[in-house]
């Protein structure tokens, strides 16, 4: 297992805690408040989650032979396509929810 990768990613996330600002009419709005697309995470770690386990396992298992393959693949699609539409419509998807 290589952890090379690991000091990269927390040198890298403590510069940008560090340099990185929020402009000013962003500090002003509500500095509590955090903004989270809940519906929108969660299609997009559906579809991609979904599609991952569907290309993996689909040799393995004959592909659309198999109705664990196909609903995978269901699901996949379902996840990414609502995931597609929901970023186009919502207004502000980053405002939907504040959890």
């Amino acid at each position: 297992m290589f952890l090379i990768n690991v000091p990269v990613g927390v040198l890298t996330t403590i510069a940008v805690m560090q340099f990185v600002e929020d402009p000013t009419w962003e500090k002003r709005k509500n500095p509590k408040k955090v903004g989270i697309d809940v519906v929108g995470i969660s299609l997009i770690a559906l579809g991609l989650g979904c599609l991952q386990v569907f290309l993996d396992r689909g040799e393995d298992d004959d592909w659309f032979s198999s109705n664990f393959i196909v609903t995978f693949a269901v699901l996949a699609a379902v996840g990414l396509v609502g995931a597609t539409f929901w970023l186009l419509y919502a207004k502000r998807p980053s405002s939907i929810c504040a959890c």
